[in-house]
């Protein structure tokens, strides 16, 4: 079984997707993020996939890094562990969005448990340090954003 002592669990395939999906389905479904973030539309504007023509502000939910096999987790155990990027996307002159929404992002994902396929646990903290704002001349006016890292450990 994956995830149990003794020797590397035999793992076909990258967690990544599964918990991309999750740390999505988390921010969309945490009260404070939808109060900040529901569109004209009722949408919920945390995205993997960003649809053309979003305007911000959104979050932008990005696949990181994965370990490339099973590595030893402690007391025995086999697990993966990856990164998720989650990018709060403004057009707000200065940091004030983005530091808010990086904020709500913090306090619905620190310490959340996931659910990986093939692994008995797995959770998500935050992995500081938090990014440097960046600004970026887009389609529609300049837009500023930072990146706030994840890690994801399943075993």
């Amino acid at each position: 079984m994956s995830g149990s002592a003794g020797s590397p669990p035999l793992q076909s395939g990258s967690i990544l997707p599964e918990v991309v999906a999750q740390v999505v389905a988390l921010l969309r479904a945490d009260a404070a993020i939808i109060a900040a973030l529901t569109n004209s539309e009722g949408e919920v504007q945390v995205w993997n996939n960003i649809p053309q023509g979003t305007v911000p502000p959104y979050l932008w939910v990005w696949s990181g890094e994965e370990d490339d096999a099973p590595t030893k987790l402690g007391k025995g155990h086999y697990g993966r562990t990856c990164t998720v990027i989650v990018y709060p996307v403004s057009r707000h002159r200065g940091t004030k969005e983005i530091d808010e929404l990086g904020s709500l992002v913090m306090q619905a994902l620190e310490r959340q448990p996931l659910s990986v396929a093939a692994y008995r646990e797995a959770g998500i903290v935050w992995a500081p340090p938090t990014g440097r704002a960046t600004l970026a001349d887009v389609e529609g006016g300049p837009q500023i954003t930072r990146e706030l890292v994840f890690r994801a450990t399943a075993r």
